[in-house]
């Protein structure tokens, strides 16, 4: 069995990235950097969708908010429970003011710790790859790319992210080590809003250290929000999790979660 990666130990990187996307990412101009999103999760215990600039997008499949019973604020963090739920929704929130689109790179930073592994979903098998949790979205929440997603791995205690830019899993790319249940990784995503083309960091030094580069087989769809989708309708389908120290920005130094 191979060995999980760990934060003492190092780890295999694909090496997928185009140099002029690195440098774009990595840029340190001052004149374009910007945080479009900071949040610590400092709300008050309970539903997310309480929390101040969150809003329920546009449901798929027949789904309900349900989801307000299971993604939830507690102790600066997002949670979600891994109870399963026949629900398929989307909590959205705005990164630009309305009318306009997303800068040409956008980078989503955050501290992830999966706390309850999917027992055999979120593999991109069958068609789909059901265990995405986050993404970057329209307003309504429906139109969706830089799909993260966690991924069933055969080692026990053990689980795979995901990048992807729809639920057909030609458009589905996963990190091909496993990570550590309870264990906090540090990610990155930096996507390309113009080309639409995505790129996954776990525990980064720098931008050299990409795990993985993902580019959408669909068209460019207009992008202005965040959205937190949470699927489960059975236990496999993705596990518990707990997300802190969330920014969104123009930069991969912004983005990155401090250490």
């Amino acid at each position: 069995m191979k060995t999980p990666y760990s934060q003492n130990s190092a780890y295999p990187s694909l090496r997928f990235l185009a140099g002029a996307f690195v440098a774009l990412a990595g840029s340190s101009t001052v004149a374009h950097a910007a945080k479009l999103l900071a949040d610590p999760f400092s709300f008050p215990d309970g539903p997310l969708r309480n929390a101040p600039g969150w809003y329920a997008g546009v449901p798929s499949y027949g789904a309900s908010t349900e989801s307000e019973r299971h993604l939830l604020v507690r102790d600066d963090a997002l949670l979600w429970d891994g109870l399963p739920s026949p629900i398929n929704a989307i909590l959205c929130r705005r990164l630009v003011p309305e009318g306009q689109a997303l800068p040409p790179v956008v980078c989503i930073g955050f501290v992830l710790k999966v706390e309850g592994t999917p027992s055999r979903g979120g593999r991109p098998t069958s068609g789909y790859a059901s265990g995405t949790f986050l993404a970057l979205t329209d307003r309504t929440g429906k139109t969706q790319r830089g799909l993260l997603g966690i991924v069933h791995s055969e080692a026990e205690g053990c689980y795979r992210l995901s990048l992807g830019h729809s639920q057909d899993i030609r458009d589905t790319d996963v990190v091909p080590y496993d990570l550590w249940a309870g264990q906090e990784v540090r990610v990155v995503i930096v996507y390309d809003t113009v080309q639409q083309v995505g790129s996954l960091w776990i525990n980064p030094a720098g931008t050299e250290d990409t795990s993985i580069h993902s580019t959408t087989r669909g068209g460019t769809m207009p992008l202005t929000s965040l959205g937190i989708r949470m699927r489960n309708f059975g236990k496999e389908d993705l596990g518990a999790l707990r997300m802190s120290r969330l920014v969104v920005a123009t930069t991969f130094a912004e983005a990155m979660p401090p250490r």
